[in-house]
């Protein structure tokens, strides 16, 4: 299957056919998809220099790793992508192929929060319309590093059959976090959904 290609540029998703997609496998996020192994892209050198220190979570089967934009001084390793600041992954921690079993494209919008959520609000709408029969959901959580409980993500789902989930998120992070405020589309494998809501803090 020609694989579908998230572009938050047009509206947030460009569909290249007509064929709608089954899982978040048939999606591209700067040219990479959840199932690919992300040695097709980056040398295991590097890889290991994009995992980040702190993880934070309980359960170790995963860890997770970022790239930064070419223009991104913040990252140790950065790549040369199009429509994002930033990618964010995860792959399980002794798999020698790296396998990507979550991929997020981020957007910063530094002290925008409202066009972030007007971006959100496109691609949403955009989903929708090529995807009638996913469900969704919608949310608005406090942010659960920021104890001042100032710092808000607003996300929208989409749950797929096979367990997979997309999500489109706006973080507003309060000043005090320090943190820009962006935009978040991740793509979740069904194995790491299940790990996130019954393994990675317990």
């Amino acid at each position: 299957m020609i694989k579908k290609i998230l572009a938050i540029i047009i509206l947030g998703f460009m569909c290249s056919n007509t064929v709608l997609a089954e899982s978040i496998e048939d999606f591209e996020i700067e040219g990479m998809s959840v199932g690919d192994s992300l040695l097709k892209y980056y040398s295991e050198k590097d890889i290991k220099k994009t995992i980040a220190k702190k993880q934070g979570y309980k359960d170790k089967s995963f860890v997770r790793g970022t790239i930064g934009s070419k223009d991104n001084q913040r990252y140790k390793i950065r790549g040369d992508f199009v429509t994002y600041d930033a990618i964010q992954f995860h792959f399980k921690k002794k798999d020698p192929e790296y396998k990507l079993y979550m991929i997020s494209g981020i957007k910063e919008y530094l002290g925008n929060i409202d066009s972030c959520k007007l971006k959100k609000s496109e691609i949403v709408e955009e989903l929708r319309s090529i995807f009638p029969g996913v469900r969704t959901d919608s949310k608005k959580k406090l942010h659960p590093q920021d104890k001042t409980k100032k710092s808000i993500v607003y996300t929208d789902y989409f749950y797929f059959n096979d367990g997979s989930v997309a999500r489109i998120q706006c973080y507003d992070w309060s000043k005090k976090m320090g943190y820009p405020d962006h935009l978040k589309v991740t793509m979740d494998h069904s194995e790491y959904v299940y790990w996130m809501k019954n393994k990675a803090w317990k």
